[in-house]
């Protein structure tokens, strides 16, 4: 185990690396309007609005241009992103480079979490869905919706575009998009929609299975619980599905992930104890189903062959199955007793939290063979009839390897 970690590490400090430098290709449009095709660094997030790296191949030394210093810049078949000046203050403006969503008789840009509307004859306007006031003395922030005001003044013009299509546009990316692509269809305006080749939606499905190195810590509040424990760790396998969903359009590498993972545990202990010539001996074992249903975030860097993710989140555990069983011996000179009960009520279901780690390796188009390590903690597994057990985590060591569709 320890060999399989150390590897999962190395490889993923080398993949980390990586996708630090992960370059695509790409343009740029300088000053004098010249386009030069190269490598660009790939950005997700604020950083993409505040410069550009780029290259003309690989091996060559790195060229940061700032706003203002090119037109713009872009990926194939991908992000494009043009120098414009905004007030990024109330009383200051700057260059920034402004992803362009939609091009052309009205144009969509999005900086950060804002988005721009412009057109050459009425100029470029933000859309905002925020108001600041202050109430008792403090700045409170409410919805204002003032955006659609801004829509209506400059697609109003087009009689295919009704006010209700207009005022029923909400305030996010493919909404707006939407609405401006067909403003300018209906103006028969030549219009480019970047990032048409990414869905909105996409979904990912995947099977694993595994081993699960797992351990309970039991506490209580008094010596008539001393039976309960310590236990030896216990490895089982573990097999499951995986369910992925995520927005390319939006952000290819943050998704929400869930898994579906089924898995046994069987916990064993013995404990001994001699006073006034009389030995006492327990053996517990405790056996249960579960149906594990973590559910989080999880954050990629992309490689082209091979990537590194990342994965957090909460999750419930559900005791499908499940039986206690305590045996205690009492020996003393001649005398031998043993008493059987039930170690403990056990309950339906644990909460807890997950991290972990993972290599994900391309096989084929449509599929891909992953990697991983988990840690997860849940907390009690003990009824609520048993208020005098404190404690009683359970702490899960996960190593699976699946396949999954990209």
């Amino acid at each position: 185990m320890k060999k399989i970690l150390y590897l999962i590490a190395l490889l993923g400090l080398s993949q980390l690396s990586y996708s630090q430098s992960d370059f695509r290709k790409g343009f740029i449009i300088n000053q004098d309007q010249d386009t030069t095709r190269g490598l660009i660094k790939y950005k997700e997030g604020n950083t993409s609005y505040r410069s550009c790296e780029f290259k003309s191949v690989n091996g060559e030394n790195t060229k940061i241009y700032m706003p203002g210093e090119i037109i713009g810049y872009g990926y194939v078949n991908d992000k494009y992103f043009q120098s414009k000046k905004i007030e990024t203050s109330e009383k200051n403006s700057e260059f920034v480079l402004l992803e362009v969503l939609v091009g052309g008789k009205a144009t969509l840009y999005k900086f950060e979490n804002v988005f721009y509307l412009e057109k050459a004859e009425q100029g470029l306007l933000k859309l905002t869905n925020k108001v600041e006031s202050i109430v008792d003395g403090e700045r409170v922030t409410t919805q204002s919706k003032s955006y659609l005001g801004v829509l209506n003044l400059y697609l109003s013009d087009s009689p295919a575009i009704s006010q209700s299509k207009i005022f029923g546009t909400s305030f996010n990316e493919k909404s707006l998009t939407d609405l401006v692509a067909a403003y300018n269809k209906s103006m028969n305006a030549s219009t480019v929609i970047y990032k048409l080749s990414k869905p909105w939606v996409h979904a990912r499905f995947g099977l694993s299975g595994g081993l699960i190195n797992s351990i309970i810590v039991l506490e209580a509040r008094n010596d008539a619980f001393d039976h309960l424990g310590p236990f030896k760790k216990y490895n089982s396998p573990i097999a499951g599905a995986t369910f992925e969903i995520l927005s390319p359009r939006i952000n290819e590498k943050l998704s929400f992930r869930t898994d579906f993972l089924f898995s046994k545990s069987k916990y064993d202990s013995y404990h001994s104890f001699q006073f006034g010539g009389k030995t006492t001996k327990d053996y517990v074992t405790i056996e249960m189903t579960h149906l594990k249903v973590p559910i989080g975030l999880k954050y990629t860097f992309n490689g082209k062959n091979l990537s590194t993710f990342i994965s957090a989140g909460l999750s419930e555990t559900f005791t499908l199955n499940s039986k206690s069983h305590w045996k205690q011996t009492v020996e003393y000179i001649t005398l031998f007793d043993t008493y059987e009960e039930d170690a403990l009520e056990i309950g339906k279901s644990q909460m807890g939290i997950w991290g972990g780690a993972g290599i994900s390796v391309s096989a084929g188009k449509s599929m891909s063979i992953y990697l991983e390590f988990r840690y997860e903690r849940t907390d009690g597994i003990n009824g609520i009839d048993y208020i005098a057990i404190t404690k009683a985590n359970v702490s899960n060591i996960i190593f699976t390897i699946g396949l999954a569709s990209k």
